[in-house]
């Protein structure tokens, strides 16, 4: 109910007050040198690799680089564990930062899983080394 009130609401706005109304902008016109970076990534990056690039690499990397989608992905990580951690009298920002190690960690797993099931179809030679290196890694971890 809210939405389609707020959807209504809109559309009279957009009516009544008609927002670029007098911009005669011819699109062949626009130079569009300046979006060029974006737009040859963007035909370069496959699913695989928008869905990996939605994870970031640092927490400050996110804001600097300047990937909308990555703030995006800390911004919900950060909210779940505000919503869950809520307590009286302890410091939020600890319970949020460690809030979200936990679900890093709890996700952990999956990440493994499909770096030993990756090699699966490669040369057997590849996936012995891959194999070892994930079993020195665990034990490490493990310790």
């Amino acid at each position: 109910m809210v939405t389609t009130l707020a959807l209504i609401v809109g559309l009279v706005i957009v009516n009544i007050l008609q927002p670029g109304a007098g911009m005669n902008v011819d699109a062949k016109a626009i130079d569009t040198k300046s979006i060029q970076i974006y737009t040859t990534k963007a035909g370069q990056q496959g699913t695989v690799e928008f869905f990996l690039n939605i994870i970031p690499a640092t927490v400050v990397g996110a804001f600097a680089e300047g990937e909308i989608l990555q703030v995006l992905c800390l911004r919900h990580l950060v909210r779940i564990c505000a919503l869950f951690a809520w307590e009286r009298g302890k410091p939020l920002l600890n319970l949020i930062v460690f809030g979200v190690v936990g679900i890093i960690m709890r996700v952990a797993p999956l990440g493994a899983f499909g770096a030993m099931a990756f090699p699966h179809d490669l040369s057997r030679g590849i996936w012995q080394a891959t194999k070892a290196s994930l079993r020195g890694r665990f034990k490490r971890a493990l310790l």
